[in-house]
């Protein structure tokens, strides 16, 4: 990020290369190139609420389709056992888990 700041000693507005800031607030040190004098750039970063929330509802999507594709997965193996008796119908089955373990 390059950001344009002014100097505080003397004034005057300068491209400022700044980066590695991860928390809510950083302080960096810098020099003026015009005057040469050292200063410091304080970086406060924030999330908005809007994508707090929508990180919140993607992690409670991703949680439901672990949910549903584990249910499933048992659903699929409690009909495997219930059609032991028919041979076509366990072969039906065994292709079913199969594609749902992703084989």
């Amino acid at each position: 990020m390059t950001p344009n700041v002014k100097c505080p000693n003397c004034g005057k507005v300068g491209c400022v290369q700044i980066s590695g800031f991860a928390s809510e607030l950083a302080t960096r040190e810098k020099y003026c190139r015009f005057c040469n004098e050292k200063f410091y750039v304080h970086i406060i970063t924030a999330t908005s609420k809007e994508k707090e929330i929508r990180d919140g509802k993607v992690s409670e999507l991703k949680e439901k389709i672990i949910r549903l594709s584990k249910k499933r997965k048992k659903i699929y193996k409690e009909l495997f056992i219930m059609c032991e008796g028919n041979m076509s119908l366990i072969e039906k089955a065994s292709r079913i888990i199969g594609y749902a373990q992703g084989e």
